[in-house]
């Protein structure tokens, strides 16, 4: 039972992100300051859930100083990662990458993503 619901959960969440993604297919030429607003966007969507909804629910398993320490261990966790993961810019031209850029850099926001809501289930 619970395996079902997992799979169903997790389908249907791969399938709303693909439709939310969908939309890019028609950006083909979208220039920076287009590609800002809609990050931008993007980052309002992720703070407002985790506001009204990721912290609530945090709050009511367990405690102030526990919640605190997360969010600050996330903070810092998160801040190590920008400034020590190589980043992929699609505009830059590297010989070195061999893989798809795009590609690379859709697996790794994917995953970085996904990490906090997988540690969530720990």
């Amino acid at each position: 039972m619970f395996v079902e619901q997992l799979l169903i959960g997790s389908t249907l969440a791969a399938l709303a992100t693909g439709l939310g993604a969908l939309p890019i297919l028609f950006f083909k030429n979208i220039n920076h300051k287009w590609r800002d607003i809609l990050l931008a966007f993007t980052a309002g969507i992720m703070v407002s859930a985790s506001m009204l909804e990721l912290l609530p629910e945090a709050l009511a398993l367990s405690n102030i100083y526990l919640t605190g320490l997360g969010l600050i261990l996330g903070t810092f966790t998160l801040t190590q990662l920008e400034k020590r993961v190589p980043h992929i810019h699609i505009e830059h031209k590297t010989k070195a990458i061999v893989i798809d850029r795009k590609a690379a850099l859709i697996i790794a926001a994917i995953t970085l993503h996904n990490l906090p809501e997988a540690l969530q289930l720990v």
